[in-house]
């Protein structure tokens, strides 16, 4: 049985693959794609050149969860929380809505709390990509 945190952790695809999904349904929805990508890719560029490890029992922190320990290598910032931050903060963009807004900050939440259980970000380093994914969500919609 997975664990809940490794469940939780693993609601990633959720913000890779509705995207698409939802371009099947609106190509509006296209620039969600984009954002998560970007979003990854720009995550895993930034994280060598800022010092700060993950904390020392880090294990199965990987986009997948799957790999082993990990304790020690670069985790700022969180790309679970930069990722799923761009998703929901522009899916509320163009869905603004109450139910969207409140699924949004419980999947945040539920994030957030899986990361620091697995011992794989710190407190800071989960601020970091949650603060990243939201900044990045306004600057794409500003465009």
């Amino acid at each position: 049985m997975v664990p809940l945190e490794d469940a939780i952790s693993m609601t990633l695809v959720v913000a890779n693959l509705a995207p698409l999904l939802l371009t099947c349904y609106n190509t509006k929805f296209f620039v969600l794609f984009i954002a998560v990508t970007f979003v990854w890719l720009s995550v895993e560029a930034i994280k060598p050149f800022i010092h700060s490890p993950r904390p020392p029992h880090a294990i199965r922190c990987d986009r997948w969860c799957q790999s082993g320990p990990s304790g020690g290598n670069p985790g700022f910032p969180s790309g679970h929380m930069a990722s799923v931050a761009v998703f929901v903060t522009l899916l509320y963009f163009y869905v603004p809505s109450i139910p969207v807004l409140i699924a949004g900050l419980t999947w945040l939440m539920a994030m957030a709390w899986s990361r620091y259980k697995k011992q794989c970000h710190t407190i800071h380093q989960i601020l970091g990509g949650t603060v990243y994914g939201i900044l990045c969500a306004v600057a794409i919609h500003s465009i």
